[in-house]
């Protein structure tokens, strides 16, 4: 065998440190597929990169330590598409100021952990590239909303099922989608949304609110959808839903205790584009001034009534006997079970007078001046004027109904009793 020279080692050396080299280069580039940073350096952090979107999901730091350890690491390219944290109960406390380092991110997931609140700076790094943070599912007690304006791409916003509390005014230009669901401890004011005035969604279902503060939504303009099921309303106040916004398509009120809706509940927010949705809730009535200005500006369907135990009597007729207002609403049934379309309204037009007074007589004779003192918003007029019937019932029982002018009434009426008739009723035209 020929002795390998110097120079021949000198060369196979060269080869070899080359070969090394590439070798070398190679695991590097395995272990840093660019633009992701170094896997070793982040672990348990994993970066992933599709050729569209930079990615890095550290839901298995063990405790907020860790997780800025990992932000420590050199990163080549700062700028992330995403970051994703999820189910890690490990995750305590308050998330702190700068514990993201310089790295940025334009969508953050942080949810179902143990953070009870976020520091003012926590996500400064992400302040002008943020436009989506989700930090449902945690245990927040507090959140940063003063630094809201300084986040102006921001458009999402999760924060529900937290225990955040009374919630200070929201500032930003930026804001379309808010979500406070769920935060049975939430407080709000009229002033809460004054300065969000671009929210295009608000859900605030299932937060235990009591009422809705006047002034609330006023100047919500761009609003679109507004959710308030599950919570403990009971009264809709004059003016609560000042909302005045033409692109509003839905207001969520199902599972609430609602009883009473005042005139003018909803100033200039309806349309016929717009659905009210009041299914569950503790309705009796519909009080024909408060009601009939919302349903007649809504479409066909758009006032959804079922779960409602609503008492279907001459109050009501003026909404049972009106096919088209009827045609707005959707699911309304009687305390007995029948649905509103389902009732004969033939009983409003024998039996419901809603410009005079439901009188009973029980003496052979009895004079009655009408005009005087008369509720002229009453049901019934069970009177007698001495002419011949034009209707004989036996609903409820035998009746004779007479059908006389309004302007009739003005006079002084002469009351004669029949022994075969116990109700004589008025009707008005």
């Amino acid at each position: 065998m020929k002795p390998v020279s110097g120079a021949d080692s000198v060369e196979s050396y060269r080869i070899l440190a080359s070969e090394e080299g590439l070798f070398s280069a190679a695991s590097r580039r395995e272990a840093r597929a660019l633009p992701c940073p170094s896997e070793a350096d982040v672990a348990p952090c994993v970066c992933s990169f599709d050729g569209a979107s930079l990615d890095l999901d550290c839901s298995s730091v063990k405790d907020l330590d860790d997780l800025a350890r990992v932000f420590q690491a050199e990163f080549p390219f700062p700028s992330f598409t995403s970051l994703a944290i999820a189910d890690n109960p490990r995750l305590v406390g308050e998330l702190p100021g700068g514990i993201f380092g310089p790295v940025t991110f334009q969508n953050i997931t942080l949810v179902r952990t143990n953070l009870s609140a976020i520091s003012d700076t926590a996500l400064a790094s992400s302040a002008s590239r943020l436009q989506l943070l989700d930090l449902g599912s945690n245990a927040l007690a507090s959140f940063p909303f003063a630094t809201l304006g300084s986040y102006f791409l921001l458009q999402h916003l999760d924060l529900k099922r937290n225990k955040l509390g009374r919630i200070s005014d929201l500032e930003s230009s930026s804001l379309e989608y808010l979500k406070l669901d769920s935060n049975p401890l939430l407080e709000l004011t009229a002033e809460t949304f004054a300065n969000a005035r671009y929210l295009r969604a608000l859900y605030l279902n299932d937060a235990s609110l009591k009422e809705v503060p006047v002034g609330l939504f006023d100047g919500l303009s761009h609003l679109q959808e507004l959710y308030l099921m599950g919570n403990q309303i009971q009264t809709l106040s004059s003016g609560a839903f000042n909302l005045n916004s033409k692109s509003l398509i839905i207001v969520a009120l199902a599972g609430n205790a609602i009883s009473q809706v005042e005139q003018n509940a909803f100033v200039t927010s309806l349309s016929n584009t717009v659905t009210l949705d009041f299914r569950g809730n503790s309705l009796t009535d519909l009080p024909e001034s408060v009601w009939r200005p919302m349903i007649t500006v809504l479409g066909p369907g758009n006032l959804h009534i079922d779960g409602n135990s609503l008492t279907c009597g001459c109050d009501l007729c003026w909404l049972m006997d009106d096919s088209t207002l009827l045609s707005h609403t959707s699911g309304g049934k009687c305390s007995s079970g029948e649905y509103l379309e389902d009732i004969n309204t033939d009983y409003c037009n024998f039996f419901c007078f809603r410009n005079s007074e439901s009188i009973s007589f029980t003496q052979p004779k009895a004079t009655y001046s009408p005009c005087n003192g008369l509720d002229m918003h009453k049901a019934f007029a069970r009177l007698f004027l001495g002419q011949q019937p034009s209707l004989m019932t036996t609903f409820p029982k035998q009746t004779r109904v007479f059908t006389i002018t309004f302007g009739e009434l003005c006079i002084n009426i002469m009351l004669r009793h029949f022994s075969d008739v116990e109700h004589v009723y008025l009707r008005i035209q």
